[in-house]
């Protein structure tokens, strides 16, 4: 059989697969012949390419995005309720991905953001101002954020290095926060009463 574009040299397509319905090939993924993937990934890699680009934008990396839709799209290939919109399902994934990946880089740019504004006052440890206010947090509140703004570890480290869990690292980060605002709110008003 002569190759198409697209398919791998040592590869056989399955027979008819091609011309098999969306939901046909899902059937034969979920029965364990994984090959039947390759079809579905050849009949929408353009459109999911085409979808991640606009997502990604400039600078971003669809073709990365399209690859990690067709994995978790297959690893994923149970939870879909009708085969027959594999499209549309395969789609929503792409735009997850793009959510989950906006929010994880949103989120460290704003942890970066914290750790450097932190970073600057973190050697007060006389004085007024946040360097000095985290000086006065119990040591572990203290500790809790110097690992989580200045050594920039995310929960689950954190709760590793500190023998703890994760909701019980995250109650005490929620705790110092406030702990460290009220802090902050009492210097406040000391300084506005001068």
């Amino acid at each position: 059989m002569p190759l198409k574009d697209g398919d791998f040299p040592g590869e056989i397509p399955p027979a008819g697969a091609s011309s098999m319905s969306d939901a046909a090939l899902v059937a034969r993924v979920r029965g364990g012949d994984a090959e039947a993937y390759q079809p579905l990934v050849e009949r929408y890699q353009r459109a999911v390419l085409g979808l991640a680009a606009r997502l990604a934008g400039r600078g971003g990396d669809p073709e990365d995005l399209a690859q990690e839709a067709f994995v978790r799209a297959f690893e994923y290939l149970g939870s879909l309720k009708e085969p027959d919109r594999f499209g549309p399902w395969l789609f929503q994934v792409v735009r997850s991905l793009h959510r989950d990946r906006s929010k994880r880089r949103d989120s460290e740019r704003r942890a970066l953001e914290n750790r450097q504004l932190l970073l600057r006052w973190a050697n007060v440890p006389g004085g007024e101002g946040l360097g000095s206010a985290l000086y006065r947090l119990p040591p572990a509140e203290y500790q809790v954020l110097r690992l989580r703004y200045f050594d920039g570890l995310n929960y689950d480290e954190i709760a590793r290095r500190m023998e703890k869990s994760f909701s019980q690292i995250d109650h005490l980060i929620r705790k110092a926060r406030e702990h460290l605002a009220r802090i902050l709110s009492r210097e406040r008003a000391r300084e506005r009463s001068r």
